[in-house]
């Protein structure tokens, strides 16, 4: 029994170190053509808060290790309500570290189309995790706010009258 703990404990110790030599080794982001993938989910809060569902997509250019700008487009699912919204954003990153395991912050600021149309700002921060100089997983928290009209989506009168719907969001994505 003894003999399997030290084994086990042997081989996790193994699997540990060869992880950190490996992003040891990671040199960062590379200048150049940078791209993002991400999946998440966005718990409303406020009195407008929806909850959702949605997928981005990034492209852009890496200018050093440490800023990135370029564009996206996104689709988000309102379950509740069952709406599509596309936001379409300017996206900025800084990743604070120019190593393997780095923290960044992130702003998208865009309009929204589809059945909500608005306004579209999303803050993040979160965690780049390289596996190579080329490829990364990213994991982030932060704030998504869009315009909604009120009337469409609680099927309420008002004129034009335009809310800003909050929401905490989770995402999960890789970079290449």
């Amino acid at each position: 029994m003894k003999i399997k703990k030290v084994l086990v404990a042997s081989l996790l110790l193994m699997l540990v170190q060869m992880n950190s030599n490996a992003f040891a080794r990671n040199e960062g982001v590379q200048d150049g053509y940078r791209g993002f993938v991400d999946a998440g989910y966005s718990l409303g809060v406020g009195d407008w808060g929806l909850d959702r569902s949605s997928i981005s997509t990034i492209h852009g250019y890496q200018f050093n290790p440490y800023i990135f700008l370029g564009g996206g487009v996104g689709v988000n699912y309102y379950s509740d309500v069952e709406f599509l919204s596309v936001p379409t954003f300017v996206a900025f990153r800084s990743d604070f570290i120019d190593g393997g395991i780095s923290p960044f912050a992130e702003v998208r600021l865009g309009y929204s189309t589809g059945d909500l149309n608005g306004i579209y700002f999303s803050p993040n921060v979160g965690c780049r995790f390289g596996l190579s100089n080329n490829f990364a997983i990213n994991v982030s928290l932060g704030y998504d706010l869009e315009q909604i009209n009120v009337r469409t989506v609680y099927g309420r009168y008002y004129s034009d009258h335009k809310k800003m719907c909050g929401a905490f969001t989770f995402r999960v994505g890789i970079e290449f």
